[in-house]
């Protein structure tokens, strides 16, 4: 009779275990197994992203159809590194790519001042540290090439959809205001 309890106890504790392993764990499209506080942790990162991507003003109503019309060209120079610099030469009169150029100048500055400082980063560690370095350079350059191309793409989005808003992260920190 001992040996029968036993025996029930250990099914119905695996059962349970089971029962929690399934609750826990949901498998998505692809298949893997997502546990609970993963899906939570992920959504957390997704609402956090938004708010910074949203965290933007938009001044596009001050602005005239026509100047937007006719400043889309330059407009869209503005973010295309150092291109920008005919739009802050030589379109000065356009309210709507004066916004944008100095916007896309601010974004050069940040870019420029912060390729300077991977650079002599990945000059450091290339020494300190042969083949980490390399490894480390490399990452720290794809997440400025990333982080950057990214600000320009949303900068040319917003351009072409004849909106005027701030970029998100850098708009904090105005060099040309």
């Amino acid at each position: 009779m001992n040996t029968n309890n036993n025996e029930t106890n250990n099914q119905e504790q695996q059962n349970n275990t089971t029962q929690q392993n399934q609750q826990q764990t949901t498998q998505n499209q692809s298949g893997i197994s997502i546990t609970e506080s993963t899906k939570a942790t992920v959504q957390n990162i997704k609402d956090s992203v938004t708010n910074i991507l949203s965290d933007v003003n938009d001044v596009s109503s001050t602005f005239s159809n026509e100047d937007i019309k006719e400043g889309k060209v330059m407009g869209i120079l503005s973010y295309i590194g150092f291109l920008v610099l005919v739009p802050f030469f030589f379109e000065t009169s356009n309210q709507f790519v004066v916004y944008h150029t100095k916007q896309g100048m601010n974004l050069f500055i940040y870019g420029f001042g912060t390729a300077i400082v991977i650079g002599l980063l990945s000059f450091i560690l290339t020494f300190l540290i042969p083949i980490m370095g390399v490894m480390l350079s490399s990452i720290l350059w794809l997440a400025h090439l990333g982080f950057f191309g990214g600000l320009m793409a949303i900068g040319i989005v917003n351009v072409c959809n004849n909106q005027a808003k701030e970029l998100p992260i850098i708009n904090k920190i105005k060099i040309i205001k």
